[in-house]
């Protein structure tokens, strides 16, 4: 990596790995504060949630036109065996339905969240409340799938190994991958430090199956389903979160 391409990947790693998790954590403190009164809120933040990380691909298209860096060195290619991302992705999709119907079953019979659904319940002022808002969310999935994978597991891996090679350190792609992970959960810092260590542990399997199958692919499917499932998931959650009437 050129001198004037790592200067900007540090910038940029700066910015998504430590400012705008602390911007995103005060404006989400207000937002929370303002959609009580004002539902309509909720979509112009969705809005602005949608946009942003398209342009994190600019910048980093930016950074790789400045070493002619192909696509692939971010792992944006077909996995080394098909075979096995298409079934992992399949597990992955039964998992989901299996854990989320056994959450809906338990909730409807005791009529209260489980523990898994109570934590999502903690951002609720974000979650999808309206047929408009759910179908926005879907689109924030894709986009996060695609953007975040991009940018924490594709980018920054290749970041960290750079800028540890700038210094003469070489570190293993095991720890720029953990410490790819640590940024990830940090960037979710407005869901609370649970949050953090969740989304850190989430990160680290995306990880894990990024450098496992050499493609982004399978981590860009599996983080749009695990984002996607709220839309399903959300409307019982709020239902059971409402005020009991007397």
């Amino acid at each position: 990596m050129s001198n004037v391409a790592l200067i900007l990947s540090s910038l940029f790693t700066l910015y998504i790995g430590i400012v705008r998790p602390l911007l995103s954590r005060r404006r989400y403190q207000k937002f929370k504060e303002a959609v009580v009164n004002h539902p309509t809120l909720r979509t112009r933040y969705y809005r602005r949630i949608l946009v942003e990380p398209w342009l994190w691909l600019v910048v980093i298209g930016i950074i790789l036109q400045l070493d002619s860096a192909p696509l692939s060195v971010l792992g944006l290619k077909t996995p080394d065996d098909w075979t096995l991302t298409i079934l992992l992705i399949a597990e992955v999709v039964i998992l989901l339905i299996i854990v989320h119907a056994v959450l809906l079953y338990r909730m409807k019979k005791t009529q209260r969240p489980a523990m898994a659904a109570a934590l999502i319940l903690k951002i609720k002022e974000l979650l999808p409340h309206t047929a408009q808002e759910r179908s926005l969310w879907l689109f924030i999935s894709i986009t996060a799938g695609i953007c975040e994978e991009i940018t924490f597991r594709g980018f920054l891996l290749v970041y960290f190994l750079a800028i540890s090679n700038f210094f003469g350190l070489q570190i293993p792609l095991a720890e720029a991958a953990f410490l790819s992970s640590v940024l990830f959960g940090f960037a979710h810092i407005y869901q609370g430090w649970k949050g953090v260590l969740g989304t850190g542990l989430l990160g680290a399997i995306f990880a894990y199956l990024y450098i496992s199958t050499g493609s982004l692919i399978l981590p860009i499917i599996i983080h749009i389903l695990i984002d996607a499932r709220i839309v399903f998931l959300v409307p019982a959650l709020l239902k059971l979160d409402q005020p009991k009437k007397d």
